[in-house]
């Protein structure tokens, strides 16, 4: 039988799907070092950083990605939601 499905599991509170410190550190090594996350990625370069996100290169393992290997990301970031 699944969680869902469990009676004797108890319900999710809110507070548990709220980001949290730890998993924004999470998203920031996610966006810094993708390939840790992404199997088809080899590399990542960070070409500029500011408060409202950051552009960077990143290269993929030969025959996965782009035709070039590589590719310009821009990633931005957003206020928190409350």
């Amino acid at each position: 039988m699944s969680p869902a499905h469990n009676p004797s599991t108890p319900p999710l509170q809110t507070n548990e799907l709220s980001p949290s410190p730890r998993s924004g550190k999470g998203l920031v090594l996610k966006c810094h070092n993708p390939q840790l996350f992404v199997v088809e990625m080899s590399g990542c370069k960070l070409l500029e950083k500011n408060e409202r996100g950051m552009k960077r290169w990143v290269t993929f393992r030969e025959g996965m990605g782009p035709p070039v290997g590589k590719t310009e990301d821009d990633i931005v970031c957003y206020e928190p939601l409350k």
